[in-house]
């Protein structure tokens, strides 16, 4: 049996130890291609910014008729640095307010009230005692007014047969201009009696005035002044 060369023995057994380079290449690449790949993440995309327009205010609900509120009232009138007191008659559908400014007293009448707030009706109303009140009245009307068909807004005269000497001024919220009061919101309304107090309190001056030319016109109660 014949031997074999040493120098080939080395040769086998290094090839048997040391692996060569196109196997080692070959694992390499395998070891890379099992490592798992993580899947690239991206940013959400952000929606475009729309132009957002504030949304349309709610338009403001009409207010309610406040009807003729004598509480409304009376703040007016002390405003106008009128001494003023309230009183309240639900039961009959009635309130009053009685009124001062020292020297004259009047009162407001409210009627045909559904509650203490809301009325239909408010008038103005004085008293005054003189012995020819027919003529009185006359003279305020043609004289002082000179609101014959009584349409301009102003106080009116009247007489009672049964109550001699005695000479009614009143305004109401049922003459015109004033007609409608009642179905008004509340500020409107509150206008309306502001406007009502100044033509009231500039005519109560005048009516001394109305005396003294029914006193020159028509001097004798029994003569009539119209």
């Amino acid at each position: 049996m014949s031997r074999m060369p040493s120098w080939i023995a080395v040769v086998s057994i290094l090839a048997l130890v040391t692996p060569m380079p196109a196997m080692a290449e070959i694992r390499l690449q395998r070891k890379v291609e099992e490592r798992p790949r993580k899947a690239a993440t991206k940013a959400p995309r952000r929606a475009p910014k729309k132009n957002r327009t504030a949304p349309a205010p709610e338009p403001e609900a009409p207010q309610a008729p406040s009807g003729i509120d004598p509480a409304v009232m009376k703040d007016a009138i002390a405003e106008a640095k009128y001494t003023v007191s309230l009183v309240q008659e639900p039961e009959a559908k009635k309130a009053a307010l009685q009124v001062t400014d020292g020297k004259i007293g009047w009162s407001v009448n409210f009627s045909d009230c559904v509650d203490e707030s809301h009325c239909g009706t408010m008038e103005f109303y004085t008293l005054w005692s003189v012995s020819n009140e027919a003529n009185v009245c006359a003279a305020w009307v043609s004289d002082v007014t000179k609101d014959l068909n009584r349409t301009q807004g102003k106080p009116s005269c009247y007489t009672v047969a049964s109550l001699p000497k005695q000479f009614h001024l009143r305004l109401s919220s049922n003459q015109v201009p004033y007609y409608g009061m009642d179905k008004l919101p509340p500020e409107e309304a509150k206008a309306r009696m502001v406007e009502m107090i100044n033509v009231w309190s500039a005519h109560l001056p005048m009516l001394q005035e109305a005396w003294k030319i029914a006193r020159i016109k028509c001097p004798r109660a029994t003569d009539s002044c119209k």
